[in-house]
């Protein structure tokens, strides 16, 4: 695949003309690889993939690994349809210590963001001459 391909996607998804090149194996994986090709040689694609790519990388940034994320693909857009026909023990076990490690992460960013809106309530006091 070429990047060319990806630039408009990524583009819209703001990200890097690298960012969906990088997630093609995934989105592929998951048979959701599909662009209309143009005359020039690039693809547009639709919104939904667009948002797929933006899914993809915020469990990437999340630290997710791709693995996990293309089992849990399907589960990206519909959370009531969720299917598992043959649940595998090890990725159970995979799937909630990543979800552990989420959790632990958002108490960490709660913590961060409580104690920028203290330090800026601080500087506003100072500013305001309170």
């Amino acid at each position: 695949m070429d990047v060319k391909e990806n630039g408009n996607a990524d583009r819209r998804a703001g990200q890097s003309n690298w960012g969906a090149h990088a997630h093609a194996p995934v989105l592929r994986g998951a048979g959701t690889h599909h662009a209309a090709a143009l005359e020039n040689g690039y693809r547009d694609y639709d919104e939904y993939l667009v948002e797929r790519v933006l899914k993809i990388r915020r469990l990437l940034d999340s630290g997710v690994p791709t693995r996990i994320i293309r089992d849990m693909l399907p589960c990206l857009n519909d959370i009531g349809s969720t299917i598992v026909a043959d649940p595998d023990p090890e990725l159970r076990a995979m799937l909630v210590e990543q979800r552990d490690k989420l959790a632990e992460r958002i108490v960490l960013l709660q913590q961060n963001r409580d104690a920028l809106t203290r330090y800026i309530d601080a500087m506003d006091r100072v500013l305001c001459g309170a």
